[in-house]
């Protein structure tokens, strides 16, 4: 998981390199009228190690900010024990530090408080779970470089955890205002699977808090019409799949449906799926078959 985004990163420096130098070639090619095929497959090859040394440089500076430190070590300790001791440990440690005034960058503060967040969501404990958000500002997530560095990514993961801590308090008027000031994200476009599923799962969510059922049902349907490897690991797809076959009655339905969610308890984060999946099953039917 941590492998696929360290790809995504160098992949998008290297765009972004690409970029510039296409942008110092225009007048080079202007000035000495050198073959443009030749000038782009220059630009393109010598972004390949520029590319590189910027990704080093930002790696170097994350290892040299201690909450960066934290950070890795407390995404490394969830993959690999799940929501541990030490896990909580480590978020309450940057809380506390957020709380006295200490700058934390976004990228990692998101990650120490929604994770937790989610894990009371888990837990249907909801009410321990709101007040993390007040530690976050809403805006770090919808302005225009944070929407080009992730495509949206950190925003649905805020809006979705949010709503669905808003679903379990029954808090319609706070969803709906919500919903109100994330669509201009929820309604993109996404080229990315799982980004398009998350959107969907978070206006699936409002609908099913609404009692807008039938709606919520072709969402439902548009959800688990993805067919692609990466689509296939977003486990949330099962969990609505589930829950909607019960909304309609269907009881062997929901239980296949929430199985399909097995195959992919392996590797990393093993751990936390297995925990995540056991809480499905205790929630949807109120016990536990299989881990």
């Amino acid at each position: 998981m941590r492998g696929s985004v360290y790809a995504k990163t160098i992949g998008l420096v290297y765009v972004v390199t690409v970029m510039f130098g296409i942008a110092g070639a225009i007048p080079v090619y202007h000035l000495f009228h050198v073959d443009p095929l030749i000038l782009a497959l220059i630009v393109l090859v010598s972004a390949i190690p520029v590319a590189f040394i910027i990704f080093r440089i930002m790696m170097n500076r994350q290892k040299k900010d201690p909450y960066g430190k934290l950070h890795f070590e407390m995404m490394q300790e969830l993959f690999k024990n799940g929501y541990s001791e030490k896990f909580f440990e480590v978020c309450g440690k940057v809380l506390e530090a957020h709380k006295n005034g200490e700058k934390i960058n976004v990228v990692y503060l998101k990650d120490f408080i929604l994770y937790p967040a989610d894990y009371y969501n888990i837990n249907r404990q909801y009410d321990r779970a709101l007040p993390y958000f007040a530690y976050l500002n809403e805006n770090d997530f919808t302005g225009k470089s944070d929407t080009f560095i992730d495509q949206g990514m950190s925003a649905l993961m805020y809006y979705g955890t949010m709503m669905e801590t808003l679903r379990g308090l029954n808090d319609k008027a706070g969803a709906t205002a919500l919903i109100d000031r994330a669509k201009p994200i929820l309604d993109r476009t996404f080229k990315n699977d799982v980004l398009a599923m998350a959107s969907l799962n978070i206006y699936y969510n409002y609908y099913m808090l609404m009692g807008a059922y039938d709606r919520a049902g072709e969402l439902v349907k548009q959800i688990i019409s993805y067919e692609s490897a990466p689509s296939k690991r977003y486990y949330s797809r099962y969990y609505v799949e589930a829950e909607y076959d019960l909304h309609l009655g269907k009881q062997q339905e929901a239980v296949e449906a929430l199985k399909k969610m097995e195959p992919i308890i392996k590797g990393e984060g093993e751990t936390l799926l297995r925990y995540v999946y056991r809480k499905m099953q205790e929630n949807l039917f109120g016990q536990v078959w299989s881990d």
